[in-house]
């Protein structure tokens, strides 16, 4: 979609030529438009002119994923695959699961591999956290296998914490001696 938006759009009399950086913000920002999305980009771009730069794009996209699910289907025999879960940051994408839906015809989801993580910080922002979840769905996968040698709390959140757990077992060890004494 970047590629595509790289093209250059003729605007009225003007045509608007992108860096590849531009580009990539335009999409981020504008996402996937719809055929009459009303409104312009902040570079004067009719948005409804965005979606038909990206729309062969899009095409082939779609065209891809329906040949590959109706691969597996063939060759694994089983049954049409129902469902999609979107994971990384294509997944954050606006308009990229309404796309995929539709598209597609299937139900489709944003995976949220974090959503059951307890968070033991008290400043992490549960609003930007479920924003990027789908970003760490790898990550979040990999950490399964060994949980317990992962730690991501602050370093200065775990000094502290080894520090109250030293002085309570200090002070309890003293504690069960002046009883036995």
């Amino acid at each position: 979609l970047t590629d595509a938006l790289l093209a250059p759009i003729t605007v009225g009399d003007t045509r608007v030529s992108l860096e590849y950086d531009e580009a990539e913000r335009l999409k981020r920002r504008c996402g996937i438009p719809s055929w009459d999305s009303p409104g312009s980009t902040e570079e004067n771009i009719p948005l409804s002119q965005i979606y038909v730069i990206m729309r062969p794009v899009l095409e082939k996209f779609l065209n891809e994923i329906g040949r590959s699910f109706d691969f597996f289907a063939s060759q694994l025999h089983v049954p049409k695959v129902d469902k999609i879960i979107l994971s990384g940051g294509g997944a954050m994408l606006e308009g990229m699961p309404e796309l995929l839906a539709q598209g597609l015809r299937m139900h489709v989801e944003v995976a949220n591999p974090l959503q059951d993580v307890i968070s033991e910080v008290d400043d992490v922002d549960d609003m930007r956290l479920h924003e990027v979840s789908p970003n760490f769905a790898v990550a979040t996968g990999l950490t399964l296998t060994m949980p317990e040698r992962i730690d991501l709390v602050p370093e200065e959140i775990r000094v502290k914490r080894q520090k109250i757990v030293h002085g309570t077992v200090f002070a309890l060890a003293s504690f069960i001696l002046l009883l036995i004494f």
